[in-house]
């Protein structure tokens, strides 16, 4: 899993896409947990339209605990290097180099008949955020 820019030039919001690449191995259902960095920065819009997976069964976040939650999937499998899962817009709220992470507890799901979960890596990825 990882994110989908490195610069940001809107001073007040950033905005970022979600991506798994998966070229090899046929997916068809998520769950992605981000944490990010409430000192610097809050979500105020979030959302699926344009995601692979048009089947949402949680979509949900906390700006109080830095939490972005996202389980979804397709009756299709699909494989790509750069499947967007979402969407999500920041207002940044100070300067500095803040963080924006896949939790541990995030999955992959292989279109596989058992849900086998093929994450391999969760990026971490460090934003400086001028106002």
């Amino acid at each position: 899993m990882s994110f989908d820019k490195e610069s940001y030039f809107d001073p007040e919001y950033l905005e970022i896409d979600l991506l798994i690449k998966s070229p090899d191995d046929p997916i068809n259902a998520l769950n992605a947990r981000v944490q990010f960095d409430t000192s610097k920065l809050e979500i105020v819009e979030s959302g699926v339209a344009t995601s692979t997976f048009p089947f949402v069964l949680e979509e949900n976040y906390d700006n109080t605990t830095g939490f972005y939650n996202l389980y979804c999937g397709t009756h299709l499998a699909t494989s790509s290097n750069a499947i967007q899962i979402a969407h999500l817009k920041f207002k940044k709220l100070a300067a500095g180099q803040a963080f924006i992470k896949f939790r541990e507890s995030s999955q992959v799901l292989a279109a596989d008949g058992f849900g086998t979960n093929i994450l391999t890596s969760r990026d971490i990825h460090y934003i400086n955020i001028v106002k």
